[in-house]
């Protein structure tokens, strides 16, 4: 039997709390009644666990049986994961040297989307790039050096400058940082990358 971290309020009554467990091979956490104590067994919040459980028949057939815990096999403090960027959209709003950065030419909206399998497409100011991507751990990021289309833009003036520095960053991107509605992928030569979160 597997318990979750946390305790939901009983279906039956809203005053008492139910345990969610997993049992056998179920793939979904189902509330377990009050009257289905599990005897020699203290829960506490926030870590989850798994039993080694026996299920004790009373005497009379007219009451239900109840539950006895044989042994804690595991207790784990659960941790809450980051936030992934994997699904996400972006839009630039500055990029360069970290202690000065600026904003990409008037006229361009730069995007970054990272697919759900670890790739990453978007507008580089003229045309549409796409890469692959991986984070290896923690904060790291790696973006391969990024593919696009060919078309070449007069307008606005600078653009197909931006998007070759753009794209560049793109391949050198090392870290990123995820504060609420801000990414900053931290690149080669102390160079960033600074997005907004695009709300869908």
């Amino acid at each position: 039997m597997e318990i979750s971290h946390e305790t939901i309020p009983c279906p039956d009554s809203i005053r008492a709390t139910c345990l969610l467990v997993k049992i056998d091979t179920a793939k979904t956490w189902q509330p377990w009644p009050k009257s289905k104590d599990i005897y020699g067994f203290t829960y506490q919040h926030g870590f989850t666990y798994e039993l080694a459980v026996e299920e004790v028949q009373k005497r009379s057939k007219k009451f239900p049986p109840w539950w006895r815990s044989v042994e804690v096999l595991t207790k784990t403090a659960y941790v809450e994961k980051k936030p992934t960027i994997f699904g996400s959209k972006w839009v630039l709003v500055s990029y360069g040297p970290s202690t000065d950065p600026v904003a990409p030419p008037t006229g361009t909206v730069p995007t970054l989307n990272f697919s759900d399998f670890a790739s990453v497409s978007g507008e580089a100011g003229c045309n549409r790039f796409f890469a692959e991507c991986s984070i290896p751990d923690g904060d790291h990021i790696q973006i391969s050096r990024p593919g696009s289309t060919r078309m070449m833009c007069n307008e606005p003036e600078g653009v197909m400058e931006f998007e070759g520095q753009y794209l560049q960053l793109l391949s050198e991107a090392q870290a990123f940082l995820m504060d609420r509605d801000r990414l900053t992928l931290r690149c080669q030569r102390d160079r960033v990358l600074i997005f907004e979160k695009v709300f869908e």
